[in-house]
């Protein structure tokens, strides 16, 4: 998603997408679970959601280009 809004508006921050994540996240929630009837438990999943998504991303972004190192206890790199 972030990515398609990168593409589709030109001048798109990076800092509001784990925003538009966030909220694209709690409307899935919302009308998944609308017939339920809308809770905080709801809501918070939701947000969850959308900002783990974001998260992961990043995640494996890092991994694939090498970012990320292991570092042992006490080393201070």
């Amino acid at each position: 998603m972030g990515y398609v809004l990168k593409t589709a508006f030109d001048r798109f921050p990076n800092k509001f997408i784990p925003l538009s994540a966030l909220i694209v996240g709690l409307v899935i929630s919302v009308l998944l679970n609308f017939h339920k009837g809308i809770t905080v438990a709801v809501l918070l999943r939701g947000m969850v959601s959308g900002l783990s998504s974001t998260g992961m991303y990043e995640l494996l972004r890092n991994i694939l280009e090498g970012k990320v190192t292991e570092q042992k206890i006490g080393d201070d790199r």
